[in-house]
């Protein structure tokens, strides 16, 4: 399958939900993205094939816990949740590790609670995706039919 970042970015919010968040009680509609990076990371993966980075983040509350996100094939980073850290900073960031493209598998076998996470988020993600094209299809064939 074939998609813009462009569209990713559009359609990727509207998919984000307390189910596909790491920290249910913490999520919230104003800050959609809480941690959701995982599995953000996995499905731009999935569909953009960015490679999956992870980093020990430390914020300004003395809170330090991983964060991933991607890099494009230019090796620059493409960070889609850092939103989440509007009310507590990132003061440093540690680029740790990258997930290899290969060890994906043994990563979601190992959490199985980002695996079910990221499943939902990609249902969700594929569902509004195609309804987006079919709407797409539908309003071209109608402009075709009334030219």
């Amino acid at each position: 399958m074939k998609i813009s970042v462009k569209k990713f970015e559009q359609i990727l919010p509207e998919c984000r939900s307390k189910e596909t968040s790491g920290d249910m009680e913490w999520w919230s509609p104003e800050n959609p993205s809480h941690r959701q990076c995982d599995v953000t990371a996995l499905l731009s993966h999935t569909l953009l094939w960015y490679d999956i980075y992870a980093e020990k983040v430390l914020l300004e509350s003395g809170y330090e816990n991983y964060h991933y996100f991607n890099k494009n094939k230019k090796n620059k980073a493409i960070r889609l949740c850092e939103e989440q850290f509007v009310q507590d900073k990132i003061i440093q960031h540690n680029p740790e590790k990258l997930l290899k493209n290969d060890r994906i598998d043994i990563f979601l076998s190992l959490y199985p609670d980002i695996k079910q996470r990221y499943t939902l988020l990609e249902k969700k993600f594929l569902e509004k995706l195609s309804t987006k094209n079919i709407k797409k299809r539908a309003e071209e064939q109608l402009q075709t039919a009334l030219s």
